[in-house]
């Protein structure tokens, strides 16, 4: 068993590029899930997806890097399950 855990880079819906991340930690701040996380030691420091699987899709975390070092995937299908959603508490 490795004492490590392995390091996801995206999740259903967003995408990390860790070299592009200045370590701002402003996605971790404003992602609820807890599906992102910090990697904080000298020499090596960068936002990383600790639960990929908690990833609603509100790209909260996109809309706050200033860096770019996430961005969306397919974020025409982000927008489509959004509506869906708020359409199906509308209905309630």
């Amino acid at each position: 068993m490795s004492l490590f855990r392995s390091r996801q880079s995206s999740t259903r819906f967003v995408r990390l590029n860790k070299k592009n991340c200045t370590a701002c930690w402003s996605c971790v701040e404003v992602c609820h899930k807890k599906a992102l996380g910090r990697i904080d030691i000298f020499g090596h420091r960068h936002a990383h997806i600790v639960h990929p699987e908690l990833c609603t899709g509100c790209l909260k975390c996109v809309e706050a890097c200033t860096s770019g070092a996430l961005t969306a995937i397919n974020p025409g299908v982000v927008v489509l399950l959004g509506l869906l959603v708020s359409l199906a508490f509308r209905v309630r």
